[in-house]
């Protein structure tokens, strides 16, 4: 198999193996044997929710609004989740199964280059309007920035595709900022790591752009309430922000979160973040409180709460691994422990959450491999609390083998960690992508 892991006890290898069992029950084929797909014609781009939804067609109608394309390369792919899967299940797919990756990333770009765009939720052979923000090109991004496609012909795309007037693009070029705090935020995550392609292209003013427009989220941020707000009005460089009734409950501007969960969302900028909450170590300390507090309230999928984090949904899978990138990773070694313990059985229901086309899945194949894509786009993993004892695990160069000495149930702490017998930095450790595809030995030490 793609990973070869010893796990005690048997039922949480079964929780291991049929997480990555899920992770790969989507995208679907679309293509035929010969290549040959069909695809909504993409004659216009979507000024409303409506259009972006997509509609009914008769049979008549099949060759104008649903043309016959061919794949030129590879496999032609569709259903992508991308809100939700831009986090960790495409991270995990490029480092697992690139070939495949390679088929999703041409997939994604010729949808968009017939739509214009690429929507945050795709459906068979069409986009539509469900979740918000631009997890497409975050997924495009990564694949192109780990070699997965070409980058100039994604990046020549993706700058066109992040400059049309679709979703809330057309706010942040008319006003400089998005109403919709999670929005914002998505948004902004998407231009960070477009803005980052640009850079290892050597293109300076591109990058320099996007990285200005994804740094604009930070206007949103309320320092007396100590979350992401809403932004009422903007005079020049003076901006103000809605009070807040309540910052434990999902209100307007909130997609599946609280206020107060998504003060935490902003992983593409962790330094800011550290800077706007005080320093590391009151970044650090603020993060404890917040696994004290009660749950979050709001709809169904806030869920798998621990404390005021709800590992069953998106906005805040990431948020143990925090702890790591400000330099306390056995603060994310402990959460993820008590998170994979308490929350995760091999039951029917043995999921905290929706699964959502394997994004929660992947979020557990991760975390008990030991690492964690925190930043979808820098190809850096945060460490974590590994729960195998050993694993192969094949990857483009060959084997990456983990290897954990001293494993035991209560035995959460990682105190020496090596790369092919080379001690690292445990609060800064550099697990990137560019390394573990190229195969090797990564050895932990617990106590």
């Amino acid at each position: 198999g793609v990973i070869e892991a010893d796990i005690e006890p048997a039922s949480r290898k079964r929780i291991f193996y049929t997480a990555l069992y899920h992770s790969m029950l989507a995208p679907n084929l679309l293509s035929d044997s010969d290549g040959s797909y069909r695809l909504q014609n993409g004659r216009h781009l979507p000024t409303t929710t409506q259009e972006m939804a997509g509609h009914p067609i008769s049979f008549k109608q099949l060759d104008s609004e649903l043309p016959l394309f061919n794949a030129t390369s590879g496999n032609m792919y569709h259903t992508f989740s991308l809100w939700d899967t831009y986090r960790s299940l495409h991270p995990l797919m490029n480092l697992i199964h690139p070939e495949q990756s390679r088929d999703f990333g041409n997939s994604l770009l010729a949808m968009g280059k017939t739509w214009g765009y690429l929507p945050p939720w795709q459906l068979i052979q069409s986009p539509t309007d469900m979740m918000g923000g631009d997890g497409g090109s975050i997924v495009l991004t990564d694949m192109a920035l780990s070699g997965l496609v070409e980058g100039k012909n994604a990046f020549q795309f993706l700058k066109k595709a992040r400059m049309q007037p679709v979703d809330s693009r057309a706010d942040l070029g008319r006003q400089g900022y998005i109403k919709h705090v999670s929005e914002f935020i998505e948004q902004a995550t998407a231009d960070h790591c477009v803005s980052r392609l640009a850079e290892s292209l050597g293109k300076t003013n591109e990058a320099k752009f996007f990285n200005e427009r994804a740094n604009l989220v930070l206007q949103q941020w309320d320092a007396d309430q100590k979350v992401f707000a809403p932004i009422t009005e903007k005079d020049g460089n003076s901006v103000h922000h809605r009070r807040l009734y309540s910052l434990d409950r999902q209100t307007d501007g909130y997609q599946e979160g609280s206020p107060l969960q998504y003060s935490w969302a902003v992983p593409v900028a962790p330094e800011k973040m550290h800077e706007l909450r005080g320093g590391r170590k009151e970044f650090s300390c603020q993060l404890d409180e917040f696994f004290t507090l009660a749950a979050q309230q709001g709809q169904v999928d806030i869920s798998g709460n621990l404390g005021a984090a709800s590992l069953g949904n998106e906005p805040t899978m990431h948020v143990p691994y925090l702890y790591s990138l400000a330099g306390f990773p056995y603060r994310t070694q402990f959460y993820v422990d008590k998170a994979v313990k308490e929350l995760f059985t091999d039951a029917p229901s043995g999921l905290p959450g929706n699964d959502d086309l394997g994004q929660l899945s992947s979020w557990i194949v991760f975390s008990m491999l030991g690492f964690y894509p925190v930043n979808p786009c820098s190809g850096e993993y945060a460490l974590g609390r590994p729960f195998i004892t050993n694993a192969n695990v094949s990857v483009a160069g060959g084997k990456l083998q983990l290897k954990v000495n001293n494993q035991g149930n209560d035995r959460k702490f990682v105190e020496r960690l090596e790369w092919n017998g080379r001690s690292l930095d445990l609060a800064y450790p550099k697990l990137s992508f560019e390394k573990l595809s190229k195969g090797g030995l990564l050895e932990f030490w617990m106590t």
